[in-house]
């Protein structure tokens, strides 16, 4: 939540710098959502407590630069998620022009909003992804969320403050995404000797554990979003007697498989700009979220 208040604090008084007596803010998230959010599960209830956490900080932050300077008016937009209700909720904004616009949090709709901000020149905030980063041609659109490079540095440092000797079982499945990252670790593990590093197909991976050191802790990292690749990955590794870890992207968060016995016994990672370890509450949520919803006794 600080970290929330400090960034609009930010925003607000690089507005605020602007000769304006008033600032108008369009704020627009899933609160509500539609019938397809609600029965996305745990997906639905996540998204719906970050924004309304996300929310808050908003306007806790507006509430007190109100006190000291200028005058903040936000109005809040509920899209449900949903691309059509945001295309509705953009073209209202032809003829009552916000001077910012935060969100949505959806790929597709910040895509919309940013061609809108682009050409109205009206800054635009992705509060949590950068998916469009590298597609979008907008100069005023913001990226809160740190590039790939930072995911990588987190994670290694995090792994060297624990152990003396490491193992990196790297799965590619030949996405542009995985790819990506592929070419960001290689690059950051040159800095790491207490890492050792090993890259393999998917293919190969379908049997993983020939690729682990009994010795050490092994960490199979996979950063895409395939649900195959992901649950053929549990499926064969899950019975591993060593130390074993999984790493991942978000994406695990939208999970369909209902091997709830995997998140009992398995170490589970979630990459962000910061290190999420297992014992981390918004992991561990998860794990009691996903079992409620397909333990079926």
């Amino acid at each position: 939540m600080n970290k929330i208040i400090f960034f609009f604090f930010s925003i607000l008084i690089s507005l605020s710098a602007i000769a304006q007596s008033s600032y108008k803010i369009a704020v627009i998230l899933p609160l509500q959502g539609n019938k397809m959010l609600l029965n996305q599960g745990e997906k639905g209830f996540l998204m719906q407590s970050v924004s309304l956490d996300y929310l808050e900080g908003i306007l806790i932050a507006s509430d007190s630069l109100n006190k000291l300077t200028s005058k903040i008016n936000i109005k809040i937009y509920d899209n449900k998620d949903d691309i059509n209700t945001t295309k509705k909720l953009i073209t209202g904004f032809e003829s009552e022009k916000p001077d910012l616009i935060i969100g949505p949090l959806d790929k597709a709709g910040f895509s919309l909003v940013s061609k809108f901000g682009s050409k109205k020149n009206i800054p635009v905030v992705s509060p949590f992804s950068n998916a469009n980063f590298d597609s979008d041609s907008n100069k005023l659109a913001f990226y809160c969320q740190p590039r790939l490079h930072s995911y990588a540095d987190e994670m290694l440092n995090n792994l060297d403050k624990v152990y003396e000797e490491y193992h990196l079982i790297f799965v590619n499945d030949s996405s542009a995404s995985v790819k990506k990252f592929s070419k960001i670790i290689k690059e950051k593990i040159k800095k790491h000797p207490k890492a050792k590093f090993k890259e393999i197909s998917f293919k190969k991976a379908i049997d993983p554990k020939p690729y682990f050191n009994e010795a050490k802790a092994n960490f199979l990292i996979y950063p895409g979003e395939s649900e195959y690749v992901i649950s053929t990955l549990i499926k064969n590794a899950k019975d591993y007697e060593g130390d074993l870890h999984l790493v991942g992207f978000d994406e695990f968060l939208n999970l369909k498989t209902t091997d709830y016995t995997f998140w009992e016994k398995m170490k589970v990672h979630i990459l962000a700009s910061y290190y999420l370890q297992d014992s981390c509450e918004y992991v561990s949520n998860f794990r009691i979220l996903y079992k409620q919803r397909f333990l079926a006794d």
